[in-house]
């Protein structure tokens, strides 16, 4: 599993997308000079207007304080065309994106033995004195993830054996389907649920257009 922030103007318009093209390089400077590690920086859509990015985090900085403080909707007041779009300085002013952590899986890859305990067993049933008698059966327990299974199929063990393997990597990629299927889920809920009330952090445009915010004194 990785964590990652995610910058969203969700429905907004261009002045929000515009509004997370410059969220993102000021929201790394912050967990920069608080020693938060980002791995990577990934933006959704051009790169001057991306609809949505994301900052890949390190584990152990989730609960810093910091970061924690970042989370939720933050406003930008700031007039069209101090963005850069056509509006007139008379209309809108106010302009909202959601800034969220969300957890997802890394993908199905190998399978490592050391994460596989494997036992044999005698089998049950019809196969003759080979399969009663001797250890042919195989059992396959995937120690992170808690998936188990038996296969005593075949009359030699390490034809069940094979076949189990086989069983196990089929229900890890399973799993990991449906684990992407619900973070894309939980994905399109974030960018759906924008809140354009009560925002965490604001922020202005200073006179070079970059932004400017009001960092807690206990944070500076």
């Amino acid at each position: 599993m990785t964590h990652h922030l995610c910058i969203t103007a969700g429905r907004g318009p261009w002045e929000c997308r515009r509004f997370v093209a410059l969220l993102v390089p000021a929201i790394a400077n912050i967990l920069d000079e608080h020693g938060i590690v980002t791995h990577t920086r990934t933006v959704h859509g051009d790169p001057l207007s991306p609809g949505s990015a994301d900052l890949q985090l390190a584990d152990a900085s989730l609960s810093h304080p910091v970061l924690q403080s970042l989370l939720g909707s933050h406003q930008l007041t700031a007039t069209g065309p101090a963005l850069g779009s056509r509006r007139t300085a008379r209309g809108r002013k106010r302009w909202f994106v959601q800034v969220a952590l969300q957890q997802r899986s890394q993908g199905h890859g190998p399978v490592h033995q050391d994460d596989l305990r494997i036992t044999t067993m005698r089998a049950s049933g019809p196969g003759g004195q080979n399969v009663n008698r001797r250890a042919t059966a195989v059992r396959i327990h995937h120690l992170p993830t808690g998936l188990t299974t038996r296969i005593a199929t075949e009359r030699s063990q390490q034809a069940n054996r094979r076949r189990a393997l086989a069983q196990i990597d089929h229900l890890l990629m399973v799993r990991s389907r449906d684990e992407q299927q619900a973070e894309q889920g939980g994905a399109w809920q974030v960018h759906n649920a924008v809140n354009r009330g009560q925002p965490a952090v604001s922020w202005t445009l200073d006179r070079h257009g970059n932004l400017a915010k009001n960092i807690p004194s206990s944070f500076r």
